[in-house]
């Protein structure tokens, strides 16, 4: 704009590229907007390739042989021979030309009534369409669609388009019998060339090496070592470990698809986990913040300063974070652990859950500072005796803390004394008599 002469000016707005903060603020809306162009292209793409990974159709032309109903793919019955027509050509001729030439002569037309063309033929050829696959970014998945052509037939069309067009060319136009042509070579690393003779009416075909057709004085020497022979006598084997080789990289490449499909599939059950579990944690927002402000009430009250209880969904489960702000006092993360347990207690209470009581070790409390300790355990009898459940702390009696108490807070009053008696079937050490 600058190079124009042009200026933006709005009578409405600060805005104003004639000065210097007008047109800071226009390079920060011009930033904000492409930023967001970026995140809705990458979203986008990102729901493209799941969806793809589903099978599912995208749009796009649609491929000769379907139709689209309800976004997806249904085979149309009248076009799909047509479909299964061109493979089987393909396969019979090993010619792309050769195909168009019968296709045209049988008039199989396009989708729009056009005569189909080499382009058109291969295009039909390569299209996983047709197979029931879904192709995307050089990944293979399985469709959601019906295919049209069998899997035998793909993989024996596509294993004569794997063959150069020139062989293939080479081959259809040989109309010479000699089946070992271009095969068999002499020691000298040319090709033997077919050649034959009659005799008493018989036909007799056989191979010559090029330095006899061309008067070469070493020929006689060339045939008699027998190096053609037994480079042909050599074919079968390295055919054979040929083939075996394809095979392993066939297996191979299964393995690997089947591999990479798996992973799509894990991802794709990851995702939906992870929604079903932020959609239940919206569902339970309600017990959720209750559980949040009674943590904050109760860590209120130990250290005069709210504590933070955060809930989130993760693709791992659901992680609960809890966290008090008083890092000068010891023992903070067991004040953490008492406070989230009060608040599981309370909530139970109030919902009829639960066994009516909470317990806690006296190891709970061991690193904690002694009057922290008494305000605990005021605390946990406070709360117990509001919300309706009984608070239970084994702990030695001489552990017990003197101070920190609020004024007419008796802790006697809560300390149980054990006795050992043989009095009695229960009097002994864990409930059991010893004789």
């Amino acid at each position: 704009m600058d190079a124009h002469g042009v200026t933006f000016v709005s009578v409405t707005q600060s805005l104003n590229t004639t000065t210097s903060m007008g047109r800071l603020t226009l390079n920060i809306l011009i930033s904000f907007a492409q930023s967001e162009r970026e995140v809705i292209g990458e979203r986008i793409r990102d729901k493209f390739a799941v969806s793809r990974a589903r099978g599912m159709w995208m749009g796009g032309k649609v491929p000769l042989g379907y139709d689209v109903v309800a976004r997806k793919l249904i085979v149309n019955e009248e076009e799909a021979p047509r479909v299964r027509r061109v493979f089987e050509l393909f396969a019979e001729t090993a010619s792309g030309m050769e195909t168009v030439a019968r296709l045209r002569e049988e008039g199989s037309t396009s989708k729009v009534g056009r005569p189909l063309d080499k382009g058109d033929v291969y295009k039909l050829l390569n299209n996983r369409t047709y197979v029931g696959e879904a192709a995307h970014k050089g990944n293979i998945y399985p469709g959601e669609h019906q295919g049209i052509v069998t899997r035998e037939l793909w993989d024996h069309a596509h294993a004569l388009i794997k063959i150069s067009p020139r062989v293939r060319v080479n081959q259809n136009r040989a109309q010479t019998p000699a089946l070992l042509k271009g095969l068999i070579f002499g020691v000298d690393g040319r090709a033997l060339s077919p050649t034959h003779s009659r005799k008493n009416g018989r036909l007799y075909r056989y191979y010559v090496a090029q330095c006899v057709l061309k008067g070469d004085a070493a020929g006689d020497d060339i045939l008699q070592s027998g190096g053609a022979l037994e480079h042909y006598m050599r074919l079968p084997e390295e055919a054979g470990r040929a083939a075996v080789e394809a095979e392993g990289l066939r297996q191979r490449l299964a393995t690997a698809e089947r591999i990479e499909s798996t992973k799509v599939e894990l991802e794709i059950d990851r995702a939906r986990l992870l929604k079903a579990l932020q959609n239940d944690l919206n569902e339970r927002q309600d017990v959720i913040s209750e559980a949040i402000l009674t943590f904050e009430e109760l860590s209120n009250a130990l250290y005069e300063k709210a504590g933070s209880l955060t809930i989130s969904a993760t693709p791992n489960g659901p992680t609960v974070d809890v966290r008090i702000d008083a890092q000068c006092s010891k023992g903070i993360t067991k004040m953490q652990i008492f406070c989230f347990d009060l608040m599981l207690a309370d909530l139970a209470t109030r919902r009829g859950l639960g066994p009516g009581f909470l317990v806690h070790d006296s190891h709970l409390f061991d690193g904690v500072d002694e009057r922290q300790v008494a305000k605990a355990l005021q605390l946990g009898a406070d709360h117990a005796a509001s919300v309706g459940y009984q608070y239970i702390v084994t702990m030695n009696y001489d552990a017990l803390p003197r101070d920190g108490f609020r004024p007419g807070f008796n802790v006697d009053a809560f300390v149980i004394q054990t006795e050992l008696t043989d009095a009695t079937e229960t009097g002994g050490l864990f409930g059991l008599r010893f004789n």
